[in-house]
């Protein structure tokens, strides 16, 4: 019988394994990559596809709205010099440019409808607008406080997000309410060198309202030309409201001509604006039927540095 018992042999000693923590590899999360909608068609058709072969201005914003990646919407050479008459307002809701520079491109709101209204809904949103020229809107909005923009009007926007508005032209444009060409409430504001003339509005800022809703929203304007825009009532700011707060304002190498408003502040208003400074601008032929032809200012921490303020009444 064999021995069951017998002793074993030596063996080598015994080492154990020594585990190395290791990354679990999880599925890809990409954020989308920003991609280039090309306008080819002048008309305010929905063709329901940006990828197409022709493409609307209303079908890129749909596009980069369902994206919101950064999307830039630019024109083929085949439209320049064409104007896109809008039936409906564009809503813009993502991250996006559009790019109308060198292409002469009009957009018409043909007096019957604003043309943008940028929606900060998703939070952190940004929206540039560059080199186009944006007439004829129309914004009725009834006796409000946060609605207004005859040709460009944000809702729902907070100080995550921005609107910038570089080498436009903006005008005869209207609203029934704030903000003749353009009104922000709450998110950051850029204006640089722009034209904005001829707007009108019922209410504060014939020209521009900007209001800060008391958050920390910043509002810039820079090589601007703010002229000749009326408020049709007694409300302030003929050419430009600041109003109800916000982390800064800044204007700097604007003009402020031919501005009229039946109420305060015939080229700006500030009403209880964020803390404002204006420098190496002019005011000049503005008129107000009340107080400060020029400037009027009521409860904001203003500073002005190398001015002009004349001809003002």
């Amino acid at each position: 019988m064999r021995n069951q018992f017998a002793p074993a042999k030596p063996t080598a000693p015994i080492v154990k394994n020594r585990v190395r923590p290791m990354l679990e590899l999880l599925e890809d999360r990409l954020v989308p990559a920003a991609m280039t909608f090309t306008v080819n068609d002048f008309t305010d058709t929905a063709h329901g596809n940006a990828t197409g072969p022709m493409v609307s201005l209303r079908d890129a914003v749909i596009a980069a709205n369902a994206d919101n990646s950064g999307d830039l919407i630019n024109f083929s050479a085949s439209i320049a010099g064409k104007t896109i008459n809008l039936n409906s307002v564009l809503t813009v809701s993502g991250t996006e440019r559009i790019d109308g520079t060198g292409r002469n491109i009009t957009v018409s709101g043909q007096t019957t409808t604003e043309i943008f209204r940028f929606d900060g809904t998703a939070g952190g949103v940004t929206f540039t607008l560059k080199g186009l020229t944006l007439i004829s809107a129309n914004y009725i909005a009834g006796d409000s406080e946060t609605n207004g923009g005859g040709a460009i009007g944000t809702v729902n926007g907070d100080d995550t997000d921005r609107m910038i508005i570089q080498s436009c032209n903006l005008n005869h444009n209207n609203t029934d309410s704030t903000g003749g060409a353009i009104a922000d409430f709450g998110a950051n504001l850029t204006i640089q060198d722009c034209v904005i003339d001829h707007n009108t509005s019922g209410d504060e800022g014939g020209g521009v309202l900007f209001d800060g809703r008391r958050g920390t929203a910043t509002f810039l304007m820079e090589r601007t030309t703010i002229s000749n825009n009326t408020v049709n009532s007694s409300e302030q700011g003929g050419g430009v409201c600041l109003q109800n707060g916000g982390a800064s304002a800044t204007i700097n190498r604007s003009t402020f001509t031919g501005n009229v408003t039946g109420g305060e502040g015939g080229g700006i208003a500030l009403r209880g604006a964020a803390p404002t400074t204006i420098q190496n601008s002019t005011f000049s032929s503005n008129n107000a039927s009340r107080d400060g032809g020029g400037v009027w200012n009521s409860n904001t921490t203003l500073t002005l540095k190398n001015c002009t303020i004349a001809f003002n009444k």
